[in-house]
């Protein structure tokens, strides 16, 4: 695969990490309908956009970390997935999922 285009009308549910990785890549018959949905399928979870390029750390795990493994702050974000214990320049989006999930968790 050398490019892809989504083009739509309507916001587009595209998984912007796994096309990316596509990028290069000799394309399985099989796979060929995922790259036109633009998502990987059910046996490959979406990992949601990047947010620690230093660790390629993605919004779904860092959620998690909150969720399942209980981590309230970016400190603690940073010792379970590493995300925000190199540069520091994703603390702020950090500490902002951080806070969503707090805000949906208590509505």
């Amino acid at each position: 695969l050398e490019a892809a285009l989504f083009i739509s009308d309507d916001p587009l549910d595209v998984s912007r990490v796994w096309a990316i990785d596509q990028l290069g890549v000799e394309i399985a018959a099989a796979n060929r309908l995922r790259l036109l949905a633009g998502r990987p399928g059910t046996d490959m979870p979406d990992k949601g956009a990047s947010v620690c390029s230093c660790f390629e750390v993605c919004t779904t795990e860092i959620s998690a970390a909150i969720t399942e493994k209980g981590c309230t702050d970016v400190a603690q974000v940073g010792n379970c997935v590493r995300a925000g214990t190199n540069c520091g320049s994703c603390r702020a989006e950090i500490a902002r999922i951080i806070d969503d999930q707090t805000v949906s968790k208590a509505s």
